[in-house]
């Protein structure tokens, strides 16, 4: 018998993107699919009138009375779905066409893997490609292999991805963090642990760059929050922590490049989208996350960033109300060079 997937569309109010997420699950070559489309923006009859029109068969539509959290709104759609297979698809982005028979084959074949994922690029409004994961991508990663390179082969993020929809249930699904921030990622190594992990190059998955998403509208409060509570998952979780007691030494060298991949992304979005929304005193505040400041190189990092923050802003003082000064230091930089 041929197994179902379940694939998720959680809809909050971007429903311009919709259609190209339905098209591309209707354009999949494997026809075993429960398609759920979940409304979480109290859109009226919107979002079931465009599946109708977009999508050719049957699926499921379910609508919640009020907003609930991403994370939530996730785990709901988990909960109601009868598949063997679980996949969330955003609903802005969009499945190659043979996505789904690629990594279930994977899945339907090795049992040791827990997650199967494809070749992802980065897309923007018109399709154009910004960026692609890897092609060097090994086929199959252990769990220690995959977190010790969790930066290292170019996806945006994990959104995406096959799974077994008892497993999902099985380790609590998706934990809470503000606009869902780090929420995949704790998904991920939580079924990973333990287990292998499948990258097919025969199939893809487009992920739209898109500053109206809820992650791309978080605020700096929110981000430290949703960094400090995944560095907290690290240490608490109780899938992890059993596996930690069995294997200390593997675990440790797992999570380094996790908690290093974490305050790097903090990092990178505090120095610059947000160094160039606050103002110098209320940015310098952001960076002081106690969370990440207990981390020697998140310190060292911040430390230099102030250094040069506060670098610009004086020589941009200076040549509003001192200008001679500015040529004398350029003068002097010049001749030590």
């Amino acid at each position: 018998m041929n197994p179902v997937v379940t694939i998720g569309i959680p809809v909050y109010k971007r429903l311009h993107c919709l259609p190209r997420a339905l098209q591309s699950v209707a354009a999949q070559d494997y026809p075993y699919i429960e398609l759920i489309v979940s409304d979480n923006g109290m859109n009226g009859n919107k979002v079931k009138e465009i599946a109708e029109k977009w999508y050719p068969r049957p699926f499921r539509f379910r609508q919640n009375t009020t907003t609930v959290n991403v994370s939530a709104h996730y785990n709901q759609i988990i909960q109601e779905a009868s598949g063997e297979y679980f996949a969330m698809l955003d609903d802005d982005d969009v499945l190659g066409p043979r996505w789904v028979s690629e990594l279930l084959s994977i899945l339907n074949d090795s049992p040791e893997v827990a997650i199967a994922m494809a070749q992802q690029e980065a897309v923007d409004a018109s399709g154009t490609i910004l960026a692609r994961s890897s092609p060097t991508i090994p086929d199959y990663l252990t769990a220690e292999e995959f977190f010790k390179t969790w930066s290292q082969w170019g996806f945006t993020n994990y959104t995406t991805f096959l799974s077994r929809t008892n497993a999902l249930r099985q380790c609590a699904g998706y934990p809470d963090y503000p606009r869902g921030f780090h929420i995949e990622d704790a998904v991920i190594i939580k079924l990973s642990v333990g287990h292998k992990i499948a990258f097919s190059k025969q199939c893809v998955f487009r992920l739209l760059r898109d500053e109206s998403s809820m992650v791309s509208s978080i605020n700096i409060q929110e981000l430290a929050e949703a960094t400090r509570l995944f560095l907290k998952f690290l240490d608490t979780d109780p899938l992890i922590l059993e596996h930690a007691r069995c294997q200390p030494d593997t675990w440790k060298r797992s999570k380094e490049p996790l908690v290093t991949a974490a305050w790097q992304t903090y990092f990178h979005k505090w120095n610059t989208v947000f160094r160039q929304k606050m103002s110098l005193g209320s940015w310098m505040k952001a960076g002081m996350v106690g969370s990440l400041m207990r981390i020697s190189a998140y310190r060292s990092a911040v430390r230099s960033a102030y250094f040069h923050a506060i670098e610009e802003w004086l020589i941009l003082a200076l040549k509003r109300h001192m200008p001679w000064v500015v040529k004398v230091y350029q003068a002097l930089a010049s001749r030590s060079k």
